[in-house]
C-alpha cells in the first residue's frame, strides 16, 4: 500500500505551540518517573525466584533455543508464551541462578514500559496528559507480583510490544497516512510478538478499531474502495492473525486447557465480578461498593466521557472495558493481570484531572487559551507537583509488603546446599526426610537448575503416598533434613 494522504482530521486537541511542554519540565517528569518506581519497588530488586519463577526458568532451559524459536515464529502452535521462554532461557545461560539479572531486566521493562506508556498517551491526547499518566501509573502496591515475581516477565514483555505496535499505528493514522506495507508489516509483527509474550494482547485490534472511529474520521462523503482497504487493512490483518492464535490456545495439546485456573466462566455478572476485583487494587475506595453500585458507576462514567465529547476520555473509558476481557471470565488474579489495562486508568485520570483543573482556572483567572505561555507552563507544572505530592502520601501510607515466606525458603536452600554438597553426579537421587517447604515442585525445579542436572532425582517424604522403608531410604545417594530453618546433610 502506497502512503495517501488523507483530507485534515478533525482537530483533537490544541495547537502544537500550545501542547509543547519545555524540555526541562520533560526531563524533570521522566526523572521523577522513573525515581518513584525504583524507590518504592526496591526491595523487589533482591529477592530470590518464586516456586512460578523455578518452574517456568527449568522448562525453558529444557527447551532447545531452536524449538523455542520456531514457537515463535508459528506464534499459533499451543507452545506456552515462547517470548518470555527465550528471556527465562538467555538469562539463565548468561547469570545461572544468580537472580539479580533478572530482577534487574524486569526493572528496565517497567521503566522501558512507562516511557511508551507516555508516547500513547501523548500521542493521542497531549504530552501533559502523557507525562501524568506516566506519573499515575508508575507504582502500585497492586502491582507487587510485577516488583516480586520474575514470573510476570510476560506481562511485561506483553505491554511493551502491545504498545509498540500501538505507537507504531498511531504515529502513522495522527498524521493522517495510512499504513505502507513496511509498516503495516512492522505493526504485525509487533502484535505477534505481543501475542508470544501472554494472551492479554488479543485485544489489540479492537483497540485499533476504537481509535479508527473516535479518531481519525473519514473525510470523504463517499468513501472509495481503496480508501476502505487502506483504513481498515490493519485492524482486519491483526484479527486474522489473532484467530489462529485463539485456536492454538483452545487446542487439547496447549498448557492451558485442562487448567482449572483458566476455566472459562462467561456472563456480564462475572464481567463486573473481575473488574471490580481487578480496579479496587488499583482505586481502593472502589472496595466499599457492591457489584451494583460499581456497575452503576462504570456506566455514569462512560456517559460523561460520551458527554464530554472528548474522544480521549471515550478512548480510555473503552480502553479500561475492553482489555481485561482476556481474563474476565477465569479465575481471579493479583493486578498484575491487567498490567496493560492501567495504561486506559492512567489516561483518564489524568485527562479528568487536567480537565477539572482547566475549569478552576477558568472562573478565577478566564479561558486558559487567553493566558500566557508562561502561565499555562506554570498551571501544568503545578498540576504535576500536585500529583506527586498526593502520590507520596498515597504510597506511603500502602507500603508493599515484603517478599513471601516460600520465596525465601528457595533463597535459603539453594544458599544452604551449595555448602552442604556442592557437586553431585548426575545420577544421583536425593531425599529430604523433612522440609519446611509446601506441596509444589519448587525444590525439584530449583535443585535441577542449581547442579544443571535435568535429570536429578529429588524425593520429599512429605509428598509421598507412601513411607520408604529403611532400605529404601539407605538406596539414596544423599539426604538431609530441616531443623527448623537449618539444612542438615544426614548421607553421605
Amino acid at each position: 500500500m502506497g502512503t495517501t494522504r488523507l483530507s485534515p482530521a478533525t482537530p483533537q486537541s490544541t495547537s502544537p505551540a500550545k501542547r509543547r511542554l519545555p524540555p526541562a519540565l520533560h526531563i524533570l517528569a521522566a526523572l521523577t518517573t522513573g525515581a518513584l518506581l525504583v524507590w518504592f519497588a526496591r526491595s523487589g530488586l533482591f529477592v530470590y525466584f518464586t516456586g512460578d519463577d523455578t518452574m517456568n526458568l527449568y522448562l525453558a532451559w529444557r527447551k532447545p533455543y531452536s524449538q523455542i524459536l520456531l514457537q515463535n515464529i508459528f506464534y499459533f502452535t499451543p507452545g506456552y508464551r515462547p517470548m518470555g521462554t527465550l528471556i527465562y532461557r538467555l538469562l539463565f545461560d548468561i547469570a545461572g541462578t544468580n537472580p539479580f539479572p533478572f530482577r534487574i531486566t524486569c526493572f528496565i521493562l517497567m521503566i522501558g514500559n512507562l516511557y511508551f506508556l507516555y508516547r500513547n498517551a501523548a500521542a493521542i491526547a497531549t504530552t501533559e496528559v502523557g507525562l501524568l499518566a506516566a506519573l499515575l501509573a508508575s507504582y502500585n502496591a497492586g502491582f507487587i507480583d510485577l516488583y516480586y515475581n520474575t514470573g510476570t516477565i510476560y506481562d511485561l514483555l506483553c505491554f511493551t510490544f502491545y504498545f509498540s505496535a500501538l505507537q507504531l499505528y498511531v504515529n502513522v493514522r495522527k498524521k493522517d497516512r495510512f499504513l505502507t506495507s513496511r509498516t503495516l508489516a512492522a505493526f504485525l509483527l509487533l502484535y505477534v510478538c505481543a501475542l508470544n509474550s501472554k494472551e492479554m494482547a488479543v485485544t489489540l485490534p479492537v483497540i485499533v478499531c476504537s481509535y479508527e472511529l473516535l479518531f481519525r474520521r473519514s473525510g470523504h462523503e463517499r468513501p472509495t474502495r481503496k480508501y476502505l482497504l487502506s483504513r481498515w487493512m490493519p485492524p482486519v490483518l491483526s484479527a486474522l492473525v489473532t484467530l489462529p492464535f485463539v485456536l492454538g490456545k483452545f487446542a487439547a495439546s496447549s498448557p492451558l486447557m485442562g487448567n482449572d485456573a483458566y476455566r472459562i466462566h462467561l456472563g456480564l455478572r462475572t464481567y463486573f465480578r473481575a473488574l471490580h476485583h481487578y480496579l479496587e487494587i488499583f482505586i481502593r475506595p472502589l472496595d466499599a461498593l457492591n457489584l451494583a453500585a460499581f456497575a452503576l458507576i462504570v456506566v455514569v462514567l462512560g456517559v460523561f466521557a460520551v458527554w464530554s465529547r472528548r474522544p480521549t476520555l471515550i478512548f480510555a473509558w473503552l480502553f479500561i472495558l475492553i482489555t481485561p476481557l482476556p481474563v474476565a471470565f477465569i479465575g481471579l488474579r493479583g493486578g498484575y493481570a491487567i498490567y496493560i489495562t492501567t495504561f486506559g486508568i492512567a489516561v483518564f485520570l489524568a485527562v479528568s484531572i487536567i480537565e477539572f483543573r482547566n475549569a478552576l482556572a477558568r472562573l478565577a483567572i478566564g479561558p486558559c487559551d487567553s493566558l500566557a505561555l508562561q502561565t499555562r507552563r506554570l498551571l501544568q507544572f503545578d498540576t504535576f507537583v500536585l500529583c506527586l505530592l498526593v502520590l507520596l502520601v498515597f504510597y506511603q501510607s500502602m507500603p508493599l509488603s515484603g517478599a513471601s515466606s516460600d520465596d525465601n525458603l528457595i533463597r535459603s536452600l539453594v544458599t544452604q546446599i551449595g555448602s552442604a554438597q556442592p557437586r553431585i553426579d548426575s545420577g544421583w537421587k536425593i531425599l529430604f526426610l523433612d522440609d519446611p517447604f509446601p506441596n509444589d515442585y519448587a525444590v525439584l525445579f530449583a535443585l535441577r537448575l542449581y547442579y544443571r542436572a535435568p535429570d536429578l532425582v529429588v524425593d520429599r517424604i512429605k509428598m509421598m503416598s507412601e513411607k520408604p522403608d529403611k532400605n529404601q531410604i539407605d538406596s539414596y545417594d544423599c539426604i538431609f533434613t530441616f531443623d527448623g530453618p537449618r539444612l542438615v546433610r544426614v548421607k553421605p
